[in-house]
């Protein structure tokens, strides 16, 4: 009974033993079927399989360097045009119907302004802007679809390749830093990142390089800033200049640094295209506290390889803006214009030529070859022009020394090389006169490289002579010449509109006869001298001098001995009535050059140049220095 039972009991035993696998054996099947039936019944794409390496590029317009850098990421690209009316709507979902029945993984849209998204179900980002790019999964990558986005502000022609390339590598089946929902077979996996490698190095080369580039930027920060008394006017990494226009108001140029990484490219620093245009305005501090965009002041954004120069006269009454095609703009102070100023006229000089530094009545002077010899060529906004008479002479920049006459350092090529330095005076009014100021033969020797206007009315100039060392003198000029008539007599309407004499109406070999107009400078002082002086700007009031002083170190290099030039640091020299005194304004760790006193005394502006330390190049910014309260 016991073993009958217990016979039983094991018979009982073994069948449910064999029943809990066979029904779990049973339950796998259904499962299993359960599966196939819905991987039968699923929403499928329409066409040829889907391939993620396959992409439709629907573009508003022809973008050939966004396609170039997807075919050479690795990508099969087909290119197709969007409809050119601007109004016309586009549905998504036809679109995306094209690609699925052409087998593209992927649709990518340039300009998602007109695209009709209503009625598509989709997962991902939400749907973007105008002017926006995006990437949307067709067909058998899609259910839903998915949308990666990338905005358009702020791209620029090199940033926007590499933007589509990355938003195209967010999508979840391109994206290996995501863990997939579904188990792909591992040999599709291998090909599929075998033919995007190019692609995935791209992106890698491009994520160190922005992680290199923000770097730079705060090293580069920190230098600017490391000096207390000077305050940085741009971003970090921009390039420009500044230009005073009255007390605490500056006038800036500039261009972005970008580290953009486009096909077998390596690392450097990219400036964009566009130079940009700005008036500020500084606290007593020199921070920036406002700006205001002068874009459509100078009719739009200027490329880099239109712009040539941008001056202003002394009073900042107007501006002169070069392009580098020749076309001269003139620009006057109107209060009621957008950034204070307004197109008076505009002039016209050959390609390449330098039209030269403004005046305070608005007209150009600039130093030109003639003949034997140089001229000055005097340039309205009405577009007229006025030349001086040939003299033989190597002439430089001309310099403004009041409203009618320029002054301009030169050497007297009828001498012996190297002897004869002097000073010349021309006249916008009259085209026959012409002043030789003799300098003392010693002075002459060394040379003039530059003039500053100390007092117009004494008719005081700051000479600069020579390097290692560079001295300056003070001198006086003496045997004031006037216009015909008197300067009263001319307004700076008349000086615009002078009608011009041109020198093809006259002999041109013929000279004025400077041996009557020639006398010798009526005083001279020495005031300063150190290693190297350069760069010197003189306030309106004629009261202080800025300057940069620069030493020189030797170094080896590829045993050769070679000079480097290096800025010490700025100096500020007062040259008060009866008091001459020289102080340093700040010592900084770049290299800073050109300063130029701000209207009002309170501030200097200087350009710093620093190395980022890429392919030895260097970032040209402008930086407010305070003055000393003694030279305020």
């Amino acid at each position: 009974m016991l073993r009958r039972m217990a016979r039983g009991a094991s018979a009982g035993s073994g069948d449910d033993a064999f029943a809990g696998p066979r029904n779990a054996l049973a339950g796998l099947a259904v499962l299993a079927l359960a599966v196939v039936i819905g991987l039968e019944l699923r929403p499928v794409g329409a066409g040829p399989s889907e391939q993620p390496d396959h992409l439709l590029l629907m573009l508003s317009q022809e973008r050939p360097q966004v396609e170039r850098i997807l075919l050479d990421a690795g990508f099969d690209v087909d290119v197709e045009m969007l409809p050119s009316d601007p109004q016309a709507a586009v549905d998504l979902e036809d679109l995306i119907e094209v690609a699925d029945e052409r087998g593209f993984g992927f649709l990518v849209v340039d300009d998602v302004s007109n695209i009709d998204p209503e009625g598509l179900d989709f997962e991902g980002d939400p749907w973007p802007g105008h002017g926006s790019w995006v990437a949307i999964s067709a067909g058998d990558l899609a259910f839903p679809h998915h949308v990666t986005a990338a905005s358009a502000a702020g791209l620029g022609p090199r940033g926007a390749s590499l933007a589509v390339l990355e938003m195209v590598f967010a999508q979840p089946r391109l994206d290996r830093g995501r863990e997939s929902l579904v188990r792909r077979p591992a040999l599709d996996e291998v090909l599929l990142n075998a033919r995007l490698e190019a692609g995935m190095n791209m992106l890698d080369r491009a994520s160190a390089q922005r992680r290199l580039s923000v770097e730079m930027e705060l090293r580069l920060a920190e230098r600017l800033t490391g000096d207390l008394r000077m305050t940085p006017i741009l971003d970090p990494l921009a390039i420009g200049g500044a230009l005073p226009l009255g007390p605490r108001t500056l006038l800036t140029t500039a261009r972005a640094v970008e580290f953009v990484i486009e096909p077998d490219s390596s690392l450097e620093d990219v400036l964009e295209d566009m130079v940009s245009m700005r008036r500020v305005t500084l606290d007593h501090e020199g921070r920036v506290t406002a700006h205001e965009d002068c874009s459509a002041t100078f009719g739009g954004r200027l490329s880099a390889a239109e712009f040539q120069s941008l001056r202003a006269s002394r009073d900042s009454e107007f501006l002169a803006l070069q392009r580098r095609d020749g076309q001269v703009q003139f620009y006057r102070a109107s209060p009621s214009a957008t950034c204070g100023y307004a197109l008076a006229g505009s002039h016209r000089v050959s390609p390449g030529v330098d039209a030269g530094v403004v005046g305070v009545r608005g007209v150009l002077a600039g130093t030109e070859l003639a003949g034997e010899g140089a001229r000055v060529a005097f340039r309205a906004a009405d577009g007229t022009t006025r030349v001086s008479p040939i003299v033989r002479a190597t002439l430089r920049s001309p310099v403004w020394i009041d409203d009618a006459h320029v002054v301009v350092p030169g050497s007297d090529d009828e001498l012996e090389p190297g002897v004869g330095a002097a000073l010349y005076v021309f006249s916008v009014f009259d085209d026959t006169l012409v002043e030789k100021i003799e300098l003392p033969e010693a002075l002459a020797r060394r040379g003039v490289s530059s003039v500053v206007v100390s007092d117009a009315r004494a008719r005081e100039v700051i000479l600069s002579s020579g390097r290692h060392p560079t001295r300056l003198y003070l001198a006086r000029l003496g045997r004031e010449v006037t216009a015909p008539g008197g300067p009263a007599a001319a307004s700076p309407e008349s000086a615009a509109s002078s009608s011009p004499r041109s020198p093809a109406g006259r002999d041109a070999t013929e000279r004025s006869p400077l041996d009557r107009r020639a006398h010798p400078v009526e005083a001279l002082s020495l005031v300063w001298s150190s290693e190297d002086s350069y760069d010197l700007h003189v306030s309106q009031d004629g009261e202080l001098l800025v300057f940069a002083t620069a030493g020189d170190e030797l170094r080896e290099d590829h045993g050769v001995r070679s000079r480097r030039y290096q800025t010490l640091r700025i100096d500020l020299l007062a040259a008060r009535r009866g008091e001459l005194r020289v102080e340093a304004l700040a010592e900084s760790a770049l290299n800073d050059r050109k300063p130029v006193l701000v209207p009002g005394g309170e501030f200097a502006v200087v350009s710093s140049r620093a190395r980022l330390g890429v392919r030895r190049r260097e970032v040209v910014t402008p930086r407010v220095v305070r003055l000393l309260d003694e030279f305020k």
